[in-house]
C-alpha cells in the first residue's frame, strides 16, 4: 500500500514528532497511517504513532464534508498522474531500503546516509504532488456541487479525485499517539 493509492498520503503527521507518516499493511493485512520514524535506528520518535487507515480516513471523511458548502470536483492532467508515479516510486524505494537494511546490518552512518537520500527523493515527490493541489474555491478548477449532492458524490470519486478534495481544505492531519478514540486524537489544520 503506497502513495497514490491511498486517500491521505501525504497530509498525515506524527504528533509526536512531527514527521510525515507513511501508509502501511500491518498484520493479517490491516491498512494503517505510521510514523515513518518508527524503523529509524539513528534520531528515531520516542514514540510513534500508527493508527488504523479506515478508521482515520472516515474521520477525516466526515470531517470535510461537514466543513463544506460547496467544493469542487477537481480535473486531473497527465502532470499529477506523473508526479503521483513519482512518489510512489520513492515511497517504495524508501521501503525497499529499509527492509534491505535491516537484513545487511550495515553501520550507523551509512544507513543514516542512505536513509537520508531517499526520504529527499520522497519528499520532493510530495512537494511535486502538493503544487498540483486545487484551491477549492476556484470554480474553474473543476464542477461545483451542491452541499446535499457532496455525501453521496465523494464516495463514488476515485482516491486522487478524493485526496484533491481533501488537501483543498486541510493542510495537515495529525495523528497523537494512544489508544483513545479516533477523534480524540486527531487535529485537523485547515488551509483556509
Amino acid at each position: 500500500m503506497r502513495g497514490e493509492g491511498q486517500l491521505l498520503a501525504g497530509l498525515v503527521y506524527c504528533g509526536t514528532c512531527g514527521q510525515r507518516m507513511v501508509a502501511d499493511t500491518g498484520y493479517g493485512g490491516v491498512r494503517n497511517y505510521r510514523c515513518r520514524n518508527d524503523r529509524r535506528s539513528v534520531a528515531g520518535c520516542s514514540h510513534p504513532t500508527t493508527i488504523g487507515a479506515e478508521k482515520l480516513e472516515a474521520h477525516v471523511t466526515r470531517y470535510v464534508l461537514s466543513h463544506s458548502m460547496a467544493e469542487v470536483l477537481p480535473e486531473r492532467g497527465n502532470e499529477r498522474h506523473d508526479a503521483e508515479v513519482a512518489l510512489a516510486a520513492a515511497e517504495e524505494e524508501l521501503s525497499t531500503y529499509l527492509t534491505a537494511v535491516s537484513a545487511a546490518g550495515m553501520g550507523a552512518e551509512t544507513y543514516a546516509a542512505g536513509l537520508k537520500v531517499r526520504e529527499q527523493a520522497r519528499d520532493e515527490a510530495l512537494d511535486a504532488l502538493s503544487a498540483f493541489v486545487i484551491d477549492h474555491t476556484d470554480a474553474e478548477a473543476g464542477r461545483l456541487l451542491p452541499a446535499s449532492e457532496l455525501a453521496e458524490a465523494f464516495p463514488t470519486w476515485p482516491i486522487p479525485t478524493r485526496r484533491d478534495f481533501v488537501s483543498a481544505i486541510l493542510a495537515k492531519v495529525v495523528v497523537a499517539p494512544g489508544r483513545r478514540p479516533v477523534e480524540d486524537r486527531v487535529a485537523f489544520e485547515e488551509r483556509r
